[in-house]
């Protein structure tokens, strides 16, 4: 029978930690550098931050429209929960990033920055495919859908769209190096 040896891959980052003349563990891995100011920096996390703020409210106010059959279709409902995973994602992967202090650690370098960009991107494309499932059921539905409710949600889903998008784009103008500093093994 094969062993299951996965868990030696996810939490290999804690063979970088060894215990200090003091007792308490001590990071000895790699680190990565943000190659710019301390302002921007400072901007790379606002960024961050106001981005997580505004999708989550946009996704609530998408949430509280009252469209009428548009929440019984699971076409809509299933984009929807998608984005919900996604902008929760986000979240985790940016407040990890912004409370750690720069130099960053190579694990949670690996952790957050290459996937905030694809988090943006997708969380686009969902909200496109949202927006194409909300027009369907607003089509084939006409009787039943509350048609000022499920324009405002197409709104929304336009609006959270585009600030994926522009997130994506923000992200992508920003980089990291590996700390020169330390020697590669």
């Amino acid at each position: 029978m094969a062993k299951f040896n996965g868990w030696k891959k996810r939490y290999s980052y804690l063979d970088d930690y060894k215990k200090g003349m003091d007792g308490t563990y001590v990071y000895y891995g790699r680190h990565y550098l943000f190659s710019g100011s301390r302002e921007e920096l400072q901007g790379y996390k606002w960024t961050i931050g106001i981005t997580a703020l505004l999708l989550v409210a946009l996704f609530i106010i998408g949430g509280i429209m009252d469209a009428g059959a548009v929440w019984n279709t699971w076409y809509v409902i299933l984009p929807y929960a998608l984005e919900a995973v996604l902008i929760f994602l986000l979240i985790w992967k940016g407040l990890t990033l912004i409370v750690e202090k720069n130099p960053v650690k190579a694990y949670i370098y690996n952790k957050t920055v290459p996937w905030l960009r694809p988090c943006g991107l997708i969380l686009a494309g969902i909200c496109v495919i949202s927006l194409i499932a909300a027009l369907i059921c607003l089509l084939t539905k006409p009787d039943t859908v509350k048609l000022t409710g499920c324009l405002l949600y197409m709104g929304i889903k336009v609006l959270t769209g585009i600030c994926g998008y522009l997130f994506a784009g923000r992200m992508k103008r920003y980089r990291w190096e590996p700390d020169p500093s330390e020697e590669i093994e």
